[in-house]
């Protein structure tokens, strides 16, 4: 009899988002804005946009406390990431390969004491996407000295903020599999499951956005993503959001 299989890995494809719709940071209007971004090397203004992005999904994660607005978030935030994660070490390698692997959430844990509930799932991914923030810096940094280390940076970065997004995805996985354990192979089936969900949401979520979600649009409180979340998300989610983007404001 043939073993199942435990799954492990997940694949991004690296053919995801068709066409040519894809976030562009708007043009400034104030004179010193105009003036700095002028001198920007090409790449440093979207690169700036992503890494307020991540600070700000981070944020939201950490202020959602209802389960509406956690789902609501973990949805929309996974979907956008998936699709950063693509932008950053998928997009443009179909000539070399048909994907990218990264790693699933491994919950198949057999000791009761050591599983994570759904919400300590929520703090491990927004700390993970904090996690990228950071690594988001270093990639804009590379990007205004054309530094050689450029391409490697945005490649890890693409993977921490995968890994973030299909630890989002899984986070209502947590508190399920406490209150009813699986074996190891139906465990890691429904983190597949879950994960197959988020990226079907960041292929799909353009048709009701208008354009592919990503995190460097929460840095726009005009685009598409913050339009959609102001409009659609519920009360505590869009609290989340404006706490996340004044803190940013302030930093």
């Amino acid at each position: 009899m043939e073993e199942q299989r435990v799954y492990k890995d997940f694949d991004l494809p690296t053919k995801h988002l068709g066409g040519n719709t894809h976030f562009v940071p708007p043009k400034a209007r104030d004179e010193g804005e105009i003036e700095r971004r002028r001198s920007l090397v090409r790449g440093v203004l979207l690169a700036e946009h992503q890494e307020r992005g991540l600070a700000i999904a981070s944020t939201i994660l950490k202020h959602v406390k209802d389960d509406t607005s956690v789902r609501f978030a973990s949805r929309i935030i996974a979907a956008g990431g998936l699709n950063t994660a693509w932008y950053g070490f998928a997009r443009g390698a179909e000539s070399e390969v048909m994907r990218r692997r990264l790693k699933l959430p491994f919950l198949a844990v057999h000791k009761p004491e050591l599983r994570e509930s759904s919400d300590d799932m929520l703090y491990d991914a927004a700390f993970q996407f904090s996690e990228a923030r950071a690594q988001a810096d270093l990639v804009k940094i590379a990007i205004e000295s054309c530094s050689p280390k450029t391409d490697r940076l945005k490649r890890v970065l693409g993977r921490t903020v995968g890994k973030a997004s299909l630890t989002l995805a899984c986070t209502e996985l947590g508190d399920e599999l406490i209150m009813h354990p699986l074996s190891s192979v139906d465990t890691q089936l429904r983190v597949r499951q879950r994960s197959l969900g988020a990226l079907n949401d960041a292929r799909t979520l353009q048709d009701e956005m208008g354009l592919p979600p990503s995190i460097a649009q929460f840095a726009d409180r005009d685009s598409h993503l913050s339009v959609f979340w102001r409009r659609e998300a519920p009360t505590e989610a869009v609290r989340a959001y404006e706490t996340a983007v004044d803190l940013q404001l302030a930093a």
